[in-house]
């Protein structure tokens, strides 16, 4: 399966949210990073139907997707970052809805047969009679990802999956995302960078509505190596640096702080050293260029 987006363009007054947008997306796990503003949201509102684009095209295996929107809806699933339910329903309840809007036929067995299956999945099985307002965050974001997963789609649209989540949350929803991946077209939307150092095939990165690339975490950290550095300093020239580099990280050591700071500067001295890249730092070097 692939789904393209082909120079996608969506503009609010004089200014564009996502500006000339081509890409090609194949079965697998693509991490989307990008600021606020970026235009995240505005992409997954276009291929979910929220918003119309306002120029360009997307294709479904070579297909128009103007053309074959029924065929395009039955393989989309979609995890939205805000937590929708009311606190009144039940996790079962709330699964049925979403079967219900997905054309699933909610008295059939099969129906109940693949909510079985879902729960099992999600490790929700024992909670299905729970009210919203009894579920805590994390499996709240598990409900969200079970109702994504209904009907089997082959493309997964997930909006921070992993928001609000405790690091033992977060590699769990981690885990589930990466055991979907097989077969399935998986885009995945997140501030946290880990998450998609971890897990994705490769990283689209958006700056402002445009497009910066869409390469393999490798790739990328290839192309960032000797950028990046760790300065060892004392409080006292903590601030000149923060206003002379871009810092991607700063950890207390026992005779001072270690800065790492990304530059296009060839750095070197007693307190200095080159240090391999991380998909963080990339974030850093491209989005506050």
């Amino acid at each position: 399966m692939e789904l393209e987006l082909s120079h996608i363009r969506k503009q609010y007054g004089k200014n564009y949210a996502l500006d000339d947008v081509t890409i090609p997306f194949t079965e697998n796990i693509f991490g989307i990073l990008g600021a606020n503003g970026a235009g995240k949201s505005t992409l997954f509102k276009i291929l979910t139907g929220n918003i119309s684009k306002y120029s360009g095209d997307i294709y479904l295996d070579g297909e128009k997707t103007d053309v074959c929107k029924e065929a395009f809806r039955r393989n989309l699933g979609y995890m939205p970052q805000e937590v929708v339910g009311y606190p009144w329903m039940k996790v079962q309840d709330f699964l049925e809805y979403f079967a219900v809007l997905k054309g699933m036929p909610v008295r059939k067995k099969s129906t109940q047969l693949e909510i079985d299956r879902i729960l099992e999945k999600t490790n929700l099985k024992e909670h299905r009679y729970k009210r919203f307002s009894e579920l805590s965050g994390g499996m709240k974001r598990r409900v969200l990802f079970a109702q994504a997963l209904l009907a089997d789609p082959r493309i997964l649209i997930l909006d921070e999956p992993t928001a609000g989540l405790d690091p033992k949350e977060r590699i769990s929803m981690r885990n589930m995302i990466a055991e979907e991946s097989k077969g399935r077209i998986i885009l995945l939307a997140t501030h946290i960078v880990s998450d998609i150092e971890c897990i994705a095939y490769q990283v689209v990165l958006l700056k402002k509505g445009k497009l910066l690339g869409c390469k393999k975490p490798q790739e990328w950290l290839e192309e960032l190596h000797g950028h990046v550095y760790e300065l060892m300093c004392d409080y006292n020239e903590m601030e000149d640096l923060q206003k002379r580099y871009r810092i991607s990280n700063i950890r207390q050591e026992m005779n001072g702080l270690a800065m790492r700071v990304v530059t296009d500067e060839k750095l070197s001295g007693k307190n200095i050293s080159m240090v391999e890249p991380t998909i963080e730092d990339v974030y850093i070097y491209y989005l506050e260029k």
